[in-house]
């Protein structure tokens, strides 16, 4: 099988974009920014990394894009910080109940965008998927 890197990049770059379409939307219609968003969604599904730099590593974010989020939903009371027990200089962002309708109305845009991409592909295709992604990961 030849290798192709620019269908696998396509793919990403095409579901970003749709995936970030629909959350710039559905941020303006919740009086929020697309950082704010971003980052609503990323502690609510990634509960054990709930810090700035997790966003960073993981997600890819720019520092400046993730302090931008944070300082917004900080104002808004969507959240709250907690000093790390075990070591002070980290601060684990801690969401608030007055997040949970913007998360819930996130969530039903991030769900419809996923069912989009998923639409004619088996739970078994999914599986395998997910499976190469996750040896792929590893590999690199």
């Amino acid at each position: 099988m030849k290798e192709n890197i620019g269908k696998l990049l396509l793919f990403m770059k095409k579901t970003k974009i749709k995936f970030d379409e629909e959350i710039t939307n559905i941020a303006k219609k919740m009086d929020i920014s697309k950082p704010e968003a971003d980052v609503l969604l990323f502690l609510s599904n990634n509960r054990e990394y709930d810090r700035g730099c997790d966003m960073v590593e993981i997600r890819g974010f720019s520092k400046a894009y993730v302090s931008n989020g944070v300082g917004k939903l900080l104002q808004k009371n969507y959240i709250s910080f907690e000093t790390d027990a075990k070591d002070r200089r980290y601060q684990h962002i801690i969401l608030n109940e007055s997040a949970k309708p913007i998360i819930h109305e996130l969530k039903k845009v991030e769900k419809r965008v996923f069912n989009k991409l998923w639409k004619g592909i088996t739970d078994s295709e999914k599986k395998t998927f997910y499976s190469v992604i996750e040896k792929m990961t590893k590999n690199i």
